[in-house]
């Protein structure tokens, strides 16, 4: 009998696939840009690369001597950019056009249901845009200055003595900014319960892949599995972490409707979205409802803390390998700010190799990762090269910024700001007070790190040791002084 429902479902799961190809098998009037072959029903899945796509990509970009890319996997058809003006042609100046987002069943799947980096242009969309865009401008991203000073300094401080857990005082450095910004709630170092969840939610989305490549995404009908039944991995890791994405959109938004009913007051960016639609002065069609309410604060919760840990994982890395850049940006902070106290936002403008540091840590960003690999563009991509920025006039290769690790056009992460501000003053405070370097061993030899950058969604690096010396005992009493 085990042996007829294993034919059964065999036939059915045939018959699925047949069924996808044919429905999407439309022949385009237009000549398709090169890509690898593709196979009857299943496309190109076999040349699907399963870690470090972005890698494959570039491969695969110069195999058929082409900056754009055509893959079909079982009907689903995906065009990959692999050059920084075809990207900004494309998905800036033609946005418009390019709007809309495929269906993603992962992210459904872990619980990212109402996400608005994957709503397609609608009402939806429009009105969730508004929301992140009215929040995050340049000027309102002013008043978290203090309390991202206040965290960048902790974030030292705790580097300092705890220097094993480096990567997990990352990640509490981040979720403590935007808890409080997005909540007005405290997080207490890495073993706090929003620590955890967004390392568990950094789980989760590291294990979506790219371009709609889980199994989860190829045949969205497996959602419908028992829970007893999540046999495919990509299915499993997204149920085993949709506890800790329905905790982060729905525990913080619970606090802050409870603080307000109690006259708790605190500022935060969901308790302005509350008031507002409290105050009867919203249109209609800008209204928010408490779903749109608690996604709004799952996508800032989950986009603001991933892409923060990522980007100053990789400020570590860089710093360990060019250990030059490092002391050069040190002198830098030590001239102008002196060592009788730490860097603040004032100080950005005079401090311009911290900023090509943070540029340099954007390069690296897997998502655009072809895109600012590019030698037309940038002399020898693959090095940490921060002077790659100096003006032309100050002797230097006057490279253009990095684009594309904030997405393009009108789909623009409107949190760009405040993200850069956060990387600006982890990396601008650790240099400060912090001499980066690679671990020793029992022999006193230096351990090599071995670069390694996981897969996912977000990209970040694997885990590595890390020294962090104090640059003087004076560094330690002005963090101490917080």
């Amino acid at each position: 009998m085990d042996q007829i429902y294993l034919a059964a479902g065999l036939f059915s799961f045939c018959g699925i696939l047949a069924w996808r190809y044919y429905s999407n098998r439309k022949k385009s009037p237009y000549p398709l840009p090169p890509g690898p072959p593709a196979d009857p029903i299943i496309g190109s899945m076999r040349y699907m690369p399963t870690e470090r796509p972005e890698l494959a990509y570039i491969e695969w970009g110069k195999k058929y001597n082409s900056d754009i890319l055509y893959i079909n996997v079982l009907g689903q058809s995906m065009v990959i950019l692999n050059k920084r003006e075809d990207a900004v042609e494309l998905l800036d100046r033609r946005g418009a056009k390019y709007m809309d987002r495929p269906p993603l069943p992962y992210f459904d799947e872990l619980g990212f249901e109402g996400m608005v980096t994957s709503a397609n242009n609608g009402p939806y969309f429009r009105r969730h845009r508004k929301a992140f865009q009215n929040g995050f401008t340049q000027t309102k991203c002013i008043q978290y200055q203090p309390l991202e000073e206040n965290e960048a300094r902790q974030l030292a401080m705790r580097l300092i003595t705890d220097s094993e857990s480096w990567m997990a005082q990352m990640v509490t450095f981040s979720t403590a900014i935007i808890a409080n910004l997005a909540y007005g709630i405290e997080v207490n170092g890495k073993d706090d319960d929003f620590v955890k969840w967004s390392e568990g939610v950094g789980k989760g989305v590291g294990g979506g892949a790219s371009a709609s490549a889980t199994m989860v995404d190829i045949f969205p009908i497996i959602r419908n599995l028992p829970q007893w039944l999540s046999i495919f991995p990509s299915l499993k890791l997204a149920r085993e972490c949709r506890p800790y994405v329905k905790n982060i959109h729905e525990m913080p938004f619970n606090i802050v409707k409870d603080d307000m009913e109690k006259g708790i007051q605190k500022i935060s960016f969901i308790r302005s979205l509350l008031e507002e639609r409290a105050s009867g002065k919203v249109k209609p069609v800008d209204q928010l409802n408490d779903y749109d309410i608690t996604s709004i604060g799952g996508t800032t919760y989950a986009a603001g803390m991933d892409t923060t840990w990522s980007t100053t994982s990789i400020f570590v890395l860089g710093m360990i390998l060019n250990p030059d850049t490092q002391r050069k940006a040190q002198q830098e902070i030590d001239s102008i700010v002196g060592t009788d106290r730490l860097p603040t936002f004032a100080d950005r403008a005079k401090l311009p190799a911290v900023e090509r540091i943070v540029l340099e840590t954007s390069l690296v960003i897997v998502n655009s990762y072809a895109v600012n690999r590019d030698t037309s563009t940038y002399s020898s991509p693959e090095l940490f090269n921060p002077d790659r920025y100096i003006p032309v006039s100050e002797g230097g290769e006057g490279a253009i910024p990095p684009v594309g690790h904030f997405g393009f056009g009108r789909r623009i992460c409107p949190g760009q700001n405040l993200g850069l501000n956060n990387v600006w003053i982890a990396v601008a405070t650790t240099l400060a007070t912090i001499n980066i370097q690679k671990k020793k061993d029992k022999n006193e030899r230096e351990i090599e790190p071995v670069v390694e950058m996981t897969t996912g969604f977000v990209s970040h690096p694997k885990y590595f040791p890390v020294e962090f010396q104090p640059r003087s005992e004076r560094a330690v009493e002005l963090l101490k002084k917080l």
